[in-house]
């Protein structure tokens, strides 16, 4: 379909990018998960990682991602033609959809067209996280051409495939749940039937599709234990939530109409400020979408069914009732376009004027232009980032993941300033702080990255992250005392965390206090007993702390691991010594020397009490 077509080449740039933003914590940090074909039912019953503190449920995005990962490999480019194609093949199922329900072709093909084109779109197509809204759009458009379709005919399969469509949706991406919304509106504005009789002949339909929803709701607990908010969102007061819907309603009417001057993440708290221009702008919006909503209604209640799909469709993301990590994103506006494409279609007959073509093949050339513009934006993190500053800098978000994206390109001093910049614009963003303090010790300002990590630590007083990289920054400053205090106190929260009991041991070794580490080593084995690593620093602590026996039964234990090396075969040999078996411990010497390790000393005490002959 010519559509398809078009869309497709607008957005084939897309295929070129890399994988950018939580695209990595998607894929690239989970490639254990995506590398067998059980990997895709296993996606039904684990939360997708998107990054730090972005976890969520998105079966049939990572299912999709295992198909990719298994038919083309995990280079970036194949998820990205992935997505490109899903979004063409969108943009072809909603000029059908349309015509089913009555639209012409030219009707049909320029509403698909606004959808497929609008640059609010390049944020869920171009970067492969977006993904999960793309893969929104075919079951619901399933759902409603079913309903219209089939109804009429054979009702009983019409509600099988809305509530499996629906059922699909949902395990899509839980935004999908306004999809009944839709029928509803299509009942009483499109096909004009009475509001009352329209709600009562959809109640058992209704009552299946909720039954969905319960089902759903369980396995949700069951995977990321929350139905809606897991804790990892920060907390939005009652308060301060209808400035917020406000802002981010305005900001996604403004740029459907002003599709231009978008940032990858533009919110920041001057947005609900009523100090400020920008909440009263996104008022202003608001207010029109509502006018022209409200107008629509008497003039052309199609058009207006399209409309109020569009804000049913933007409902879940206004952070009412549940909370989102960045709240204002592109991508969000994926599946509400939907709702544009059916409100143009709804306008019908001015469409089909030769002065309305030549209007429509003049807004979505131009759409098409912006957009092309807009996707090399979306093909590298510093691209995208520095966009991400420049059109919202006021934006800690935007800052932070450019500092972070400098700090890959190894522009450490340049990253330190973009961190200080979120800081400045939000002291409480702990994310920047951490980051900041991390590229402080890379540039060796431990004194500065110190008090960075400690005002964190301070902030998150059970943080055990925290309290591990503030005691490895004492332990390489010389405060060995501090830094042991600090392990210790990690430990009595978290007792068989690995690194801790590691830290703690090596430290306390460090100190010459071996006898003191020796029970966390031994911990170590505990939990890890086919570790080689674990059992040799337990040799060399116990050995160090005099209990030779003991360290010689450690050193036959990490040798029955395997593999044989001449450290271990040198430590061996130290003990055998200490333990007067000089004739074993002249065998492991000569065992390492083969190995290439060497004692002189050791040798020359062996050759004083003739365990040992040179020749």
């Amino acid at each position: 379909m010519l559509a398809s077509v078009l869309t497709a080449l607008v957005y084939w740039p897309a295929t070129h990018g890399g994988y950018v933003w939580d695209d990595g914590g998607l894929i690239t940090k989970a490639r254990d998960t995506l590398d067998e074909w059980r990997d895709v039912p296993a996606a039904f019953g684990r939360a997708a990682i998107a990054g730090e503190g972005v976890a969520y449920y998105r079966p049939i995005m990572i299912a999709s991602f295992v198909v990719d990962a298994k038919l083309f490999g995990l280079d970036a480019s194949s998820f990205h033609r992935t997505n490109v194609v899903l979004h063409s093949a969108n943009v072809g199922l909603i000029v059908l959809a349309l015509a089913a329900f009555g639209c012409g072709a030219w009707t049909a093909a320029i509403a698909g067209l606004l959808f497929g084109l609008h640059p609010l779109q390049c944020q869920a197509v171009a970067l492969i996280l977006g993904r999960n809204d793309v893969l929104l759009v075919p079951p619901i458009l399933a759902m409603l051409v079913a309903d219209e379709r089939l109804r009429p005919t054979r009702p009983r399969l019409a509600d099988a495939v809305v509530v499996a469509s629906f059922a699909v949706t949902l395990w899509t991406k839980e935004t999908g749940i306004v999809a009944p919304i839709f029928l509803l509106l299509l009942d009483v504005l499109w096909r004009r039937h009475a509001p009352a009789r329209a709600l009562r002949t959809r109640l058992p339909l209704f009552g299946a599709l909720l039954a969905v929803i319960v089902l759903y709701g369980f396995a949700r607990l069951a995977v990321i234990g929350a139905v809606l908010d897991d804790g990892k969102y920060p907390h939005i007061p009652l308060g301060d939530r209808p400035a917020v819907a406000t802002a981010i309603l305005g900001y996604y009417v403004r740029h459907l109409l002003l599709p231009w001057s978008m940032a990858p993440a533009p919110y920041h708290p001057g947005l609900i400020d009523p100090r400020g221009a920008e909440l009263w702008i996104a008022a202003a919006f608001g207010l029109a979408y509502a006018a022209g909503t409200a107008a629509a209604l008497r003039r052309s209640p199609r058009a207006a069914c399209g409309l109020l799909m569009y804000g049913a469709a933007l409902a879940p993301v206004l952070a009412i009732a549940a909370p989102m990590k960045v709240l204002i994103l592109d991508h969000r506006a994926y599946l509400p376009l939907l709702g544009v494409a059916f409100a143009l279609a709804g306008v019908g007959r001015p469409l089909d004027a030769r002065r309305g073509r030549i209007a429509v093949a003049c807004v979505l050339a131009l759409l098409a232009a912006l957009t092309w513009r807009r996707l090399p934006a979306y093909g590298d993190s510093l691209s995208l980032w520095r966009l991400g500053i420049e059109a919202a800098p006021a934006s800690d978000y935007a800052h932070n993941n450019y500092g972070a994206a400098l700090m890959d390109a190894d522009r450490f001093p340049e990253a330190v300033t973009q961190f200080r910049e979120a800081l400045r614009l939000n002291p409480a963003y702990d994310i920047a702080r951490f980051n900041l303090a991390g590229c402080l010790e890379y540039l060796g300002e431990s004194g500065e990255a110190l008090r960075q990590f400690e005002t964190l630590a301070e902030r998150r007083p059970n943080d055990i992250t925290m309290m591990h990289r503030v005691a490895q920054l004492r332990s390489r400053t010389g405060d060995l005392a501090g830094a042991r205090a600090l392990w210790e106190r990690a430990l009595a929260l978290k007792p068989n965390d690995l690194r801790l009991l590691r830290s703690l041991a090596d430290l306390l070794d460090r100190q010459g206090a071996s006898a003191a580490a020796v029970p966390f080593r031994r911990r170590l084995v505990e939990i890890v007993p086919a570790s080689q690593a674990e059992w040799s620093a337990l040799a060399h602590s116990l050995a160090r702390a005099g209990q030779s026996a003991d360290a010689i039964a450690a050193y036959d234990r990490a040798l029955a691991i395997g593999p044989e090396s001449g450290g271990l075969r040198l430590g061996r040999a130290r003990a055998l010594w200490d333990s007067q078996r000089w004739r074993e411990a002249a065998a492991d010497l000569r065992r390492a020397r083969t190995l290439g390790v060497d004692d002189p000393d050791l040798t020359r005490r062996l050759a004083e009490v003739g365990a040992f002959d040179e020749q």
